[in-house]
């Protein structure tokens, strides 16, 4: 009898037991459910710098750097090393201040590259002491684009895509500092299209915009990779000529422009042949401000088109 109930009490327990682990299963499969449907990947990186494991489904990541790749590795083994470098850097922060730390960083395959932002935290045992790191990586491949969009649009004109005023100005001012410390020159260089308001008379907004375009290109193959060609507006563009050494490079410069305009534009199946006055001041033999040469050379601009359009002509006096 007594075995009888002995028995009966150990079957007990054994059914009791079970109740608690499937209640358990369940509750983990409900918690892994959660963790696998964040879009954050949570890496946790052991005091040796090993990646142990990982919650979250991962869908921020590519094959090739599928969260799973790294587990049982350590990371200055498998990536790359400026990465390693700022995740090195930020663990020695976070061991040092106990606080996170986060920063971006760019990973690169054969199509394209990949944002991401890592975020680390101290992860601490029970008497307080950091036994490894804990690591949030999300893919921010979307922002950075629409970030990179925005600030193109912030410095780059909407129809040709050429610098705005403001990246002139920035580009104006290096232009400048460089040519105080290596005793160059600068040409700055107003170009106005001639009779441009016929060209949209004649064949249209569309060709009128089709051929603002094209003066933006022409004139960028035109100059060297280290010169700017701006649009400040209208039919008007900004040309800066760095690191020159006498005021006669910058005429050859006006001189070979107006030769590469001989020829005609081809706007939608139109020859438009497109003429232009250019005004050219130099810094720092005319003056040494970036709003004073605009001046001049808007003046000398305007001589020219008293004279007849299509040439060039330095400011003086």
């Amino acid at each position: 009898m007594e075995d009888e109930r002995k028995s009966k009490d150990e079957l007990l327990n054994e059914l009791a037991a079970l109740r608690r682990k499937v209640t358990r299963m369940r509750e983990e499969s409900g918690l892994g459910a959660v963790l696998t449907s964040i879009e954050d990947t949570v890496f946790f990186i052991n005091g040796d710098g090993i990646f142990k494991y990982f919650f979250g489904s991962g869908s921020g990541f590519d094959r090739a750097t599928r969260p799973e790749y790294f587990i049982g590795k350590h990371f200055k083994n498998i990536l790359p090393d400026d990465v390693s470098l700022q995740i090195e850097s930020a663990i020695e922060k976070v061991k040092e201040s106990g606080h996170s730390q986060d920063f971006d960083y760019r990973l690169s395959n054969d199509t394209n590259d990949e944002w991401y932002n890592a975020k680390l935290s101290p992860f601490k045992n029970e008497r307080g002491t950091i036994v490894g790191i804990t690591a949030v990586v999300r893919n921010i491949t979307e922002r950075k684009h629409m970030e990179e969009s925005n600030r193109q649009r912030a410095l780059h004109d909407p129809l040709t895509g050429l610098p705005n005023r403001v990246l002139f100005n920035d580009r104006f001012n290096l232009a400048l500092a460089q040519a105080q410390r290596k005793d160059y020159k600068v040409a700055l260089m107003m170009v106005d299209l001639d009779r441009f308001k016929a060209i949209n008379d004649t064949y249209g907004h569309d060709a009128g915009d089709g051929v603002l375009v094209e003066v933006g290109e022409r004139l960028t193959k035109t100059l060297r990779r280290s010169d700017t060609v701006a649009r400040i507006g209208g039919d008007e563009f900004l040309l800066l000529i760095p690191e020159i050494h006498s005021p006669e490079q910058g005429t050859l410069v006006a001189t070979k422009i107006l030769q590469e305009f001989e020829k005609p534009l081809d706007i939608h199946g139109h020859a438009i042949t497109v003429k232009m006055s250019i005004g050219i001041a130099i810094y720092p033999d005319d003056v040494e401000t970036l709003d004073a040469l605009m001046k001049m050379a808007d003046v000398a601009m305007y001589r020219v088109k008293k004279k007849g359009r299509n040439n060039f002509q330095r400011f003086s006096p």
